[in-house]
């Protein structure tokens, strides 16, 4: 199923978590990639193995998880 959902974030947690990912530290996508998709993948993440990256983590699981769209859906 697949659901639009809007208003996860309100203004202040969107800001907030802006701030927070102007800090983090960005690493070598292909370090997620399979075998075969490190030849080609060329791409910068967020390293969501921080402190600034699993507060984020968090808080978007929480955001997303909690809210009534995909709480009516589950």
């Amino acid at each position: 199923m697949i659901l639009t959902i809007a208003d996860i974030l309100d203004a202040e947690t969107m800001a907030s978590l802006q701030s927070d990912l102007a800090a983090i530290r960005w690493i070598d996508g292909s370090g997620t990639a399979g075998r075969t998709a490190q030849a080609v993948k060329r791409n910068r993440q967020a390293d969501l193995t921080s402190r600034i990256g699993l507060a984020i983590r968090d808080r978007l699981d929480t955001a997303i998880r909690t809210h009534p769209v995909i709480l009516a859906a589950a």
